[in-house]
């Protein structure tokens, strides 16, 4: 039961990571880029994660029609899509405000990459 706890745990932090876009990034090497450079790099970072994030979910549901309603946890007698149901909806919910993230680095024209000292709530 505790190893179901930590999935639910991790997936839950891990949005909570996205939704406040505060994740581990390098912004190092975007100080010594060109700025169209930085610019196109930290488009191509966004548009990567929020695929990235968006093939995770569909895979998870790929998985959980796989494994169809039959098949049970080991030490709970529970449904084994219940922990893919909880991945997946950490993984949608990353998706959908990564793809938040990603317009709104558009419209602003720069990103926390190329621009550290700046924050989400700056316009």
């Amino acid at each position: 039961m505790a190893r179901y706890l930590l999935i639910a745990v991790v997936f839950t932090g891990a949005t909570i990571g996205v939704v406040k876009n505060n994740h581990i990034q390098v912004d190092f090497f975007y100080k010594f880029m060109p700025t169209p450079m930085a610019r196109a790099m930290a488009t191509a970072v966004d548009v990567l994660r929020a695929g990235f994030f968006a093939a995770a979910a569909v895979l998870t549901v790929m998985m959980m029609l796989k494994l169809g309603s039959n098949s049970r946890m080991t030490m709970v007698d529970l449904p084994m899509n219940w922990v893919y149901g909880i991945c997946l909806l950490g993984f949608a919910a990353m998706a959908f405000r990564s793809v938040q993230i990603a317009l709104f680095h558009h419209r602003r024209g720069y990103s926390v990459l190329e621009r550290p000292e700046s924050s989400m709530d700056d316009k």
